[in-house]
């Protein structure tokens, strides 16, 4: 992951928390949540080799989940 792309998913997180209507910024959230995913190829059951070498991928995709309301 590139300096510009950690710069530009820090950016896009920001954005959507400034969306007051909750449902608009949970979906627009896990959306985000979605791409990194898929951008990232985040495993979905925990590997600590991947997570290891993936700091910021992980801590994004954590701050992420923990800004959504359920």
């Amino acid at each position: 992951m590139t300096v510009g792309e950690m710069k530009d998913l820090t950016a896009k997180f920001n954005e959507i928390k400034t969306i007051k209507q909750p449902f608009t910024r949970n979906r627009k959230l896990a959306d985000l949540m979605t791409y990194m995913e898929f951008t990232y190829n985040i495993p979905m059951l925990k590997k600590i080799e991947w997570e290891r070498r993936n700091p910021f991928v992980v801590m994004m995709y954590r701050t992420i989940s923990e800004a959504r309301t359920i």
